[in-house]
């Protein structure tokens, strides 16, 4: 029976051919690519070029047609079958045919919304998102709170170094040294003052998974559903925020704010009226002498210092010119670039058409107070007489510079759609479109649970069904991006394999196939005392010859507080703030669930832990990929491809989770491809021998509640 088929492009109904089919795909985990996560998508179909469709499409065929529309970009749509919505997503105009001068038709594709999700995030990178929720004062006081748990937060600092080899009490970390490094020195023992861990100066931030996808979710206006990413398994997860050797976080920038004119030297030209003190802007412009045969040679603009609160904190005082960043100059204490006296910010010679709007703002290392006199001069020259200097100084308001952390700043230098797949990769997640701008995201397992029953037995061709073995791979392997950790640089040395990755080989004549994340999996280091685990845990990111190094993203397990050291760990900060402590906030890749006291890992293989020394079970790869592949290698299984013909009933709500009977066997869906005009599907199917939870499933309806044509 021919269904009623409507294609509606920002709300307008396109007018369809005859006997044009339109017919859907649709994939989630694919045996072929178990790696594979699809959105709907048509395959292209035609339309006529009717008057109705030629406005709509703006006569895309005719160049000389000045058109409002981009046709590079998608626009709004949707698709019914007899006045029941199937899709909403994006459609494409493709391209027209032109016969004998006349246009016939246009091409155009229909997009499901995770295509559209794609395009949202386009080349936006983490940098871009807004940290400013998460911004906190970079003090003593905040981060070491988030080294010793008594400041929770969705911001921690991970003990990792990045610019020594840490110690403790004496012991090295079980690494391959470089052949120049012969002895160990107190400077690298951080179980002693002069080697304590600088807080301000060595460790990067951290931040939840759970957070980060909170942030995309506001940036770009969707939201994600899913309770996985409530459970202590994800939201105790991190992504390290290094990119760079050393934390090097300033102070807020201010804007360097002149109040009152406090004196002033003219001779010849006033520089009075080129000082804005509403806009804290110098309008330096060129200047005709008003005296005989004196010449404006020169403008600068300068910085004297009157008063500074710290005579160590080195601060910075960055030049605007029309609102572009053109210099910046270092001062401490009273000297700033290197004079005792007037710092110089500006300098510009009077030629004809200058014309600069010079702002001033300064930021330091630390937070600190710190206020100047502002002077700003105009040089006026005479052949004989020299030169007269007029000038005009202000005094500012003294600057409060508050250390502010910018996350931003930080951020790895990752695409924000390459860290959404990178999540999907790591946990086995499926995204499905469940609302406009909604989605949701489950592990795969945890989705299927989602799904109800249908038993089509009688809308099956149950006479020509064709069963195919499933084409299995002969190697799986689950990998990380490679480290160049010293630490992960031993383990490959000593075990050849990288640490966290795993593989599976089977006696099949398979393909081989690789599940690659885009992050680095940092391994850890668990000192050892008088022959026993200390409790302490850091890791290094150091490479081999122990220099600095910029990873890929991290991640890492929040372990939590770990007490009872038996060396205390010292720390300090660069303004005499200092403590020792025995007890930290670690982390890892292991992480013991607060109620069950499951052990989870975040390596792909069943490692052994380098803070509990046991193999954690648990590990990504048993976590949330092995149930499906169980069910996929399961020698009872098959291909079974069936043909069908879906009452509007199924055909509008039935979704890639759900489960499938016919006659006495249940099926989970791997692909099915729908021909909405006549209502044909045809099904590849994999027996289903996963677990199902009955109260979790809708049952399927009854013969009473499916409407057949």
């Amino acid at each position: 029976m021919k269904r009623d088929v409507k294609v509606f492009i920002e709300g307008i109904e396109l007018d369809l051919f005859e006997d044009e089919q339109v017919q859907i795909s649709s994939s989630v985990q694919d045996v072929y690519d178990i790696n594979k996560t699809k959105t709907e998508i048509s395959q292209s179909f035609t339309v006529p070029a009717t008057p109705r469709n030629n406005q709509v499409f703006q006569h895309f065929y005719e160049t000389d047609v000045d058109s409002p529309i981009d046709h590079n970009l998608r626009r709004d749509g949707y698709i019914e079958i007899d006045l029941t919505t199937y899709k909403s997503g994006k459609i494409q105009l493709e391209k027209s045919v032109v016969e004998k001068g006349k246009a016939k038709s246009y091409t155009i594709t229909f997009y499901g919304k995770l295509v559209t999700l794609k395009d949202l995030f386009g080349e936006d990178k983490l940098a871009d998102l807004d940290y400013s929720t998460l911004s906190h004062t970079y003090n003593w006081a905040q981060v070491f709170g988030r080294i010793n748990g008594s400041i929770t937060s969705d911001v921690q600092y991970p003990l990792i170094t990045s610019n020594r080899i840490w110690e403790y009490g004496g012991t090295q970390p079980t690494i391959t040294n470089p052949n120049y490094l012969t002895a160990t020195t107190t400077n690298n023992n951080i179980h002693t003052s002069t080697g304590a861990i600088n807080v301000l100066r060595e460790l990067f931030p951290a931040i939840t998974l759970n957070k980060l996808i909170n942030l995309i979710e506001l940036k770009y206006n969707v939201t994600f559903n899913s309770s996985f990413f409530s459970t202590e398994e994800f939201r105790n997860v991190y992504l390290w925020f290094k990119n760079r050797d050393i934390p090097n976080v300033t102070t807020d920038a201010n804007y360097v704010d002149w109040e009152v004119k406090i004196a002033q030297s003219v001779t010849t030209v006033d520089p009075t009226p080129f000082v804005d003190t509403s806009l804290n802007i110098v309008n330096v412009q060129y200047q005709v002498s008003p005296a005989t045969n004196f010449t404006v040679t020169l403008h600068r603009v300068l910085l004297d210092v009157i008063f500074v609160s710290s005579t160590t904190t080195q601060y910075y005082v960055d030049v605007y010119v029309n609102g572009v960043l053109t210099a910046t100059h270092t001062g401490i204490n009273g000297t700033i670039n290197g004079s005792t006296t007037y710092g110089l910010m500006y300098a510009a010679t009077n030629v004809s058409g200058l014309n600069d709007a010079v702002q001033l703002k300064v930021r330091a290392d630390e937070g600190l107070s710190i206020d100047f006199n502002l002077i700003y001069q105009i040089w006026d020259t005479e052949p004989t007489l020299g030169t007269y200097i007029n000038s005009v100084t202000y005094s500012c308001s003294t600057q409060n510079l508050i250390s502010n952390i910018n996350l931003s700043n930080f951020a790895p230098d990752m695409k924000v759609v390459d860290f959404m797949s990178g999540i999907l990769k790591e946990f086995n997640l499926v995204v499905e479109n469940t609302g406009e701008n909604e989605y949701t995201i489950e592990p795969l397992l945890n989705w299927y649970t989602q799904g109800r029953i249908y038993d089509i037995t009688r809308f099956t061709d149950v006479d020509s069904i064709e069963v195919a073995k499933v084409p299995l791979y002969k190697k799986i392997s689950f990998k990380y991006e490679t480290s160049e950790s010293v630490l992960n640089k031993y383990y490959f040395q000593s075990y050849k394999k990288e640490y966290g990755n795993t593989e599976h080989i089977y006696s099949y004549d398979g393909a081989e196939y690789s599940v690659q994340v885009p992050f680095e999996n940092l391994m850890f280091n668990h000192f050892f005392h008088s022959g026993t685990p200390s409790g302490l845990q850091v890791g290094y990111a150091l490479n081999s010859s122990l220099a600095p190094y910029i990873p890929k993203p991290v991640l890492l397990y929040r372990y939590g507080n770990v007490t009872g050291l038996p060396h205390d760990i010292h720390f300090k900060d660069a303004i005499g703030n200092n403590a020792n402590i025995d007890n930290y906030v670690m982390f890892g890749q292991d992480y013991t669930n607060s109620t069950t006291g499951v052990q989870y890992s975040l390596n792909f293989a069943p490692e052994t832990s380098t803070y509990h020394l046991v193999a954690i079970q648990q590990s990504i790869f048993a976590t949330y990929y092995f149930q499906y592949l169980y069910n996929l290698y399961n020698l009872k299984n098959r291909i079974t491809t069936v043909k069908t013909v879906l009452p509007i009933s199924i055909l509008t709500k039935i979704r890639l989770c759900d489960r499938v009977i016919i006659r006495d066997k249940r099926f989970i869906i791997n692909d099915m491809q729908i021909n909405l005009t006549t209502g044909e599907a045809t099904l590849r199917l994999l027996n289903d021998f996963m677990p199902i939870d009955p109260e979790s499933l809708i049952p399927p309806p009854s013969e009473d509640d499916i409407i057949i044509e």
